[in-house]
């Protein structure tokens, strides 16, 4: 039997309160998207066999070895990763790889565990849920925020219109934090009180409506806002309200040529624009931009996904 996992990837698009004003912190605001997204292949073998480039073995075993010891089911299984993510540009690889990874190794031994509990035994989820409930169930999500002893779970679930298309351009620079640089900042990181009922209010009574009217100017307007009130929140951390010269060009281009929110997902480089016309304009620009700044990267035309991780399993 071989099992075939593709994941969606995610953009971040904020975090409500990076304090913790009451009893929770963070609240992270997310859209899952179709591409790119890893393609994961699990068939039964002898023994542990990898597939996959250098930099993503040491996630792939440690996902294997983990569930293996949780769920006592032996290591005779053969993954092969076919499409990736890139890692650290603010789409969420790790968390995609780590429960594709493991969903077809357990599938292919004929077990199932749902993607909460086994987030939970892959330690996924402990600052943002966006990425857990991506792979879970797609769609536009906002989380509760981490409560003491409770991860975050989604408080809003959203269709998101498939019809807007996305531009994602992934700026060859200086790429984000990983997981150990993160944590030391996830815990010191504090944002304004007004700042925060602000970004709150933006996301209740701007950004959500604006994706169930199908509104693309209300919705733009009010992530375009809560990118840059996040950002001043972040902006010791990363040398500005955006990551880079290069992210902050892109961001100021892409609004130029008509690009609705426009922003950067988590800690960069990757830099978002939707739109409901025609997105050549916003390739043209971002491909100027990169030019401009003398830099090459990766454009990606994608949309919204509602759906999570396809499964599937050939006998």
């Amino acid at each position: 039997m071989k099992v075939i996992v593709k994941t969606p990837s995610r953009l971040h698009l904020g975090i409500i309160d990076p304090t913790g004003l009451h009893d929770r912190r963070y609240g992270s605001i997310g859209l899952t998207i179709n591409e790119p997204g890893f393609e994961i292949e699990a068939e039964p073998s002898d023994n542990l066999k990898i597939s996959c480039s250098k930099q993503y073995y040491n996630n792939v075993l440690e996902a294997l070895n983990t569930v293996s010891n949780r769920y006592g089911v032996d290591r005779g299984v053969y993954i092969k990763i076919l499409k990736d993510i890139p890692v650290h540009v603010g789409l969420g690889s790790t968390t995609q790889l780590k429960l594709g990874v493991a969903t077809a190794y357990l599938v292919s031994k004929g077990l199932s565990v749902s993607v909460e509990k086994l987030a939970e035994t892959l330690g996924r989820g402990k600052f943002s849920g966006i990425g857990t409930y991506a792979f879970a169930r797609g769609g536009f999500i906002v989380d509760g925020g981490v409560k003491i002893g409770k991860p975050p779970k989604p408080t809003v679930s959203l269709s998101f219109p498939e019809d807007w298309k996305i531009i994602v351009v992934i700026p060859n620079v200086e790429r984000g934090y990983d997981e150990e640089a993160e944590k030391p900042i996830m815990m010191e990181v504090k944002g304004d009180s007004s700042i925060i009922m602000e970004v709150a209010y933006l996301t209740l009574m701007k950004l959500i409506p604006g994706i169930v009217d199908r509104d693309i100017v209300e919705f733009g307007e009010a992530l375009s806002s809560i990118q840059v009130l996040v950002g001043r929140a972040f902006s010791k951390y990363q040398g500005g309200v955006f990551r880079s010269g290069v992210v902050d060009g892109l961001v100021r281009k892409l609004k130029e040529a008509g690009g609705f929110g426009v922003g950067q997902s988590s800690w960069g480089p990757t830099v978002y624009a939707f739109t409901d016309g025609d997105i050549d304009y916003l390739h043209k620009a971002a491909l100027k931009c990169l030019s401009d700044y003398g830099v090459e990267g990766n454009i990606i035309v994608t949309n919204a996904r509602n759906r999570g991780a396809e499964i599937r399993v050939i006998k």
